[in-house]
């Protein structure tokens, strides 16, 4: 069995041949998605597609079987792309058909199991590396989100395809408003790419584009507080308003950031990791914010974060009821902000 990365798929498929099963697990459906795009690409050789699609755990035994023992008077490449796969929901005798199927198909059959793992320290999981052992022709990849100078790469290489270059201040600076998601990066660049005359992205036409958003402001001041730098936490925010950007929408893109952190630190204070937020709270499957959160969420304690909730609760109401001019509320209850985060 091959065991393979994103950046190595490529390579694989030219100097070993096209496997029969490929396993691309990862923490970014980005990358996921792409790894799936680059062995169909050489599945059909640019010829017609026979792609059956399999919801991995709803599909029924029946039409699995039916899939795999059927064959075609004429040879033709096709492929089956299993989405939301995941090893550990399969019961025993789902993982034994499945083992037992994968082992018989058909040549002319490419198997994709398309695993999303929300785990910010990835790793293939065991139970579905099991599932490929013994198969002939069988390949496990890897595809981990990207950080640092990598992500950037990524995001050099997104803006090429979409046929412009970016920066590497710009590259940098939308990594981290999409804290590391490329799929949020993908959109953001398409965006920019018109913005900028599909020339050169640059950082005036991200920070004209990106950053106007109340959740990228946000974040921006979350950071500078972490680093316990007030200055920048209160020059954001006076950006913020300078564009005119809606005082309680401000407030809400705060109070979200911090209900998630507060999520997360009782869920680190029950030794449970971030897969717990995704059980126990409406996120939807691969949200990046949740890892971020559960990160973060170390930095308080949850006497801290209860006492911001509350502040910004507080802050809320007087908002939509005082006459009283909205910047200097929000300017002051940013600096108690501050001080009950340990930044001042």
């Amino acid at each position: 069995m091959l065991q393979l990365s994103d950046k190595t798929l490529k390579k694989s498929l030219a100097a070993d041949g096209l496997q029969k099963v490929y396993l691309i697990a990862g923490n970014d459906a980005f990358l996921i998605n792409t790894c799936a795009k680059t062995v169909l690409d050489a599945v059909f050789a640019g010829g017609e597609r026979f792609v059956t699609l399999f919801d991995a755990q709803h599909t029924p035994d029946e039409e699995l079987e039916a899939f795999f023992l059927s064959f075609s008077l004429v040879s033709e490449p096709k492929a089956a792309v299993f989405e939301d796969f995941s090893g550990a929901a399969l019961n025993k005798e789902r993982a034994e058909l499945l083992r037992s199927l994968l082992a018989q198909q058909p040549d002319d059959v490419t198997v994709l199991l398309k695993e999303y793992v929300d785990d910010k320290r990835f790793f293939v999981p065991k139970k579905s590396q099991q599932l490929l052992d013994g198969l002939r022709r069988a390949a496990v990849v890897s595809a981990t989100a990207k950080t640092g100078s990598e992500l950037c790469v990524y995001i050099t290489a997104i803006a090429k395809r979409e046929g412009c270059s970016i920066e590497d201040d710009a590259a940098q600076r939308v990594g981290e408003l999409c804290a590391g998601d490329l799929l949020l990066a993908e959109n953001e660049i398409r965006k920019l790419a018109a913005l900028s005359g599909y020339a050169s992205i640059t950082r005036a036409h991200v920070d004209a584009l990106c950053v106007r958003t109340p959740e990228a402001g946000v974040y921006d001041m979350i950071s500078a507080i972490e680093r316990g730098n007030a200055k920048k936490a209160l020059g954001v925010l006076e950006d913020m308003l300078d564009e005119r950007t809606e005082p309680l929408a401000i407030t809400a893109a705060l109070n979200i950031a911090f209900i998630n952190l507060y999520r997360a630190r009782l869920a680190r204070d029950a030794k449970r990791g971030e897969r717990a937020l995704f059980d126990l709270f409406n996120y939807k499957k691969g949200d990046r914010k949740v890892s971020i959160a559960y990160e973060r969420s170390a930095r308080y304690s949850e006497r801290q974060l209860a006492d911001i909730l509350g502040l910004l609760y507080a802050l809320d109401k007087k908002l939509k009821s005082t006459a009283a001019e909205k910047r200097y509320v929000l300017e002051q209850a940013l600096v108690r902000l501050m001080a009950k985060a340990g930044a001042l």
